[in-house]
């Protein structure tokens, strides 16, 4: 079992991946799970701006992702792989320059749906077997260096602009900070709006609503998150958790009602293609193939290499 000590920012979530969502970058969420040996809409971990700690009284395997220092028996493990860990370890995973990371364990945790926050006490169960399973598989489920998303110090997203009215919205944004409730941004130049129709909608996470004078993209909605003036999609939701605090942003205005639907179906691709890493990897391990690493033009990249 593993048990929660202590935790900042950190919700236990399930994202089905629908046109509303619960995560705030889908990419990290479903490779955890996807490391883990879980489907990608399986109930994982997600911490914003924050950290959890764990102690564990049986030997398990955790994925981590996201942009995190990782801590076991305070020893340094890298995210993005599924790691090992001994009975009775303390395990610490928070997040760095105000990003975001999600944990994911094998077929372990039960949740229902959505986003709650998780309090110390909170306890995971261990599948044994399924973890006798993976052990073997350690070497392949790994997301290559060469794939794995890096934070960007400039970020360009897309959004969809809900309301009419006079003025107008900068193109050019610092992120300020994060909060488990939103990303704010500063606007690079006036912010000026005389709204002459709001829309009538929900918030929801990654609705784009102004508070002067910053704009504020939603990961945690509520009723008081109003007006909302524009929607933005999953992929730039992703960009806009993992960069960090200072980032210049900048937003790509579009009345299409496509602007979501677009990254969605780029979203499936690259979620596919992440399925495709671990799978390959895995039917090279078991021919035997040896992992290595190849520096390529001052980059490096790891490939299977079997021999003749």
């Amino acid at each position: 079992m593993l048990k929660v000590t202590n935790a900042h920012n950190a919700f236990l979530v399930q994202d089905s991946f629908d046109y509303d969502r619960v995560v705030v970058d889908s990419i990290s969420y479903a490779t955890a799970n996807i490391l883990a040996g879980n489907r990608e809409d399986s109930p994982a971990i997600e911490i914003l701006n924050g950290y959890i700690e764990f102690t564990s009284s049986k030997p398990a395997l955790i994925a981590v992702t996201g942009l995190a220092s990782v801590m076991v028996n305070n020893k340094r493990e890298k995210p993005w792989q599924l790691i090992p860990v001994a009975p009775n370890s303390k395990i610490r995973i928070e997040t760095l320059s105000s990003s975001v990371a999600y944990i994911s364990f094998p077929e372990s945790i039960s949740h229902s749906g959505g986003r709650r926050q998780i309090e110390v006490g909170f306890t995971i169960d261990i599948h044994e077997e399924r973890i006798l399973e993976l052990l073997d598989e350690l070497p392949a489920r790994r997301i290559p260096s060469h794939c794995i998303p890096n934070p960007l110090r400039k970020v360009e997203i897309s959004a969809e602009l809900l309301l009419s009215g006079k003025g107008k919205l900068p193109k050019l944004f610092v992120i300020q900070d994060k909060d488990p409730h939103g990303i704010s941004m500063t606007p690079i130049g006036n912010l000026s709006l005389s709204l002459s129709r709001v829309p009538d909608v929900d918030p929801k996470i990654g609705s784009m609503v102004v508070s002067n004078p910053n704009v504020h993209v939603i990961t945690n909605p509520s009723s008081a998150n109003s007006p909302i003036i524009a929607e933005i999609g999953p992929l730039s939701l992703s960009a806009l958790a993992r960069a960090p605090d200072n980032a210049i942003v900048k937003v790509n205005y579009s009345r299409s009602s496509e602007v979501k639907s677009k990254e969605i179906i780029k979203e499936v691709e690259l979620i596919d293609k992440i399925k495709a890493i671990i799978a390959n990897a895995r039917n090279a391990l078991q021919r035997g193939a040896k992992l290595v690493r190849v520096k390529i033009k001052e980059k490096i990249f790891e490939v299977w290499v079997e021999e003749a």
